[in-house]
């Protein structure tokens, strides 16, 4: 009953579904390979085919079975339904038979085949336009060792298209500075100080891997001013991030901000100070009659 809930949805807008695509993004992450789907699609158009058994994590290339398959990609795991999309011939790994150690999440598969019909996996009883989410680890591996081959390739059908990202490389995190009147020192990801005192580009020092995290915040602000940061976080995926905007603008600085007493504290205090009033009057009074 996974799609239960999109089936309704999926009932009202059949007829007029967004173009929404699934994206693969394969990299490497702490000594492993990752590949993560995320998307939805329309599939509405495509020729459903005989059933398979249920799979999981697997890549494989032009060397798996020569002359039949060209490249496969399968994230997250289960059930599966399979569809036919095109005959397009897309290589993008070169290397044989590698399995997952551990999947999570729907099953999103593409292949490739040599001269046939090219295949779609999705979870079994997918509804055109539900959200699609999985995930597949392959411990101890590389792009090179798996013999991937770094790029973006797509899958297209008359309804929508699947695209595969190999991303190897590591890249820089950057944007622009304006209304800075002092000094700033922005962060990314809890590190690598950046220190600015003019408004302008700026890009850290250290660039991020390619489907790693990255967040950019102020740490500490600039003298009478409040920067805030926007497009600040998010992943990187095969290009430079050059959108995070900070902004600065005269008024209190957060970094160093006033201690507020509530309502109450002050009337506790007014009370205190009138009390404290009237008992030197009242010793006043008595000193003068004695």
């Amino acid at each position: 009953m996974k799609y239960l809930a999109s089936t309704l949805t999926a009932a009202l807008f059949c007829s007029d579904i967004v173009n929404a695509a699934v994206t693969i993004d394969i990299f490497e992450s702490g000594g492993d390979i990752v590949a993560t789907a995320s998307g939805s699609l329309d599939i509405s158009s495509l020729p459903l085919l005989p059933a398979e058994p249920p799979f999981s994590g697997l890549i494989a290339g032009s060397t798996w079975r020569p002359g039949q398959f060209d490249s496969v990609i399968i994230a997250g795991g289960g059930e599966r339904d399979v569809y036919g999309i095109d005959n397009q011939s897309i290589v993008f790994s070169t290397g044989s038979n590698f399995r997952a150690t551990t999947s999570s999440g729907d099953i999103v598969a593409i292949g490739s085949l040599t001269g046939s019909t090219n295949v779609l996996n999705v979870p079994q009883g997918y509804v055109s336009g539900s959200t699609l989410s999985g995930t597949s680890t392959w411990p101890g591996q590389t792009i090179a060792s798996m013999g991937l081959i770094p790029g973006s390739y797509t899958f297209t059908w008359a309804a929508d298209s699947v695209t595969v990202n190999i991303l190897s490389d590591s890249y820089s995190i950057g944007g622009n500075i304006s209304g800075l009147t002092a000094n700033v020192t922005l962060q990314n990801n809890g590190g690598d100080d950046l220190l600015l005192s003019a408004d302008g580009g700026f890009t850290f020092a250290t660039p991020v891997n390619a489907g790693s995290p990255y967040a950019v915040t102020v740490s500490v602000q600039p003298a009478g001013q409040t920067c805030t940061v926007s497009n600040g976080s998010g992943t990187v995926s095969n290009a430079d991030v050059t959108n995070v905007q900070v902004v600065c603008v005269s008024g209190s600085n957060p970094a160093h901000p006033v201690p507020a007493l509530p309502l109450s504290g002050l009337v506790l205090t007014a009370l205190g100070l009138l009390a404290a009033a009237g008992t030197q009057l009242r010793m006043l009074a008595w000193r003068r009659r004695k």
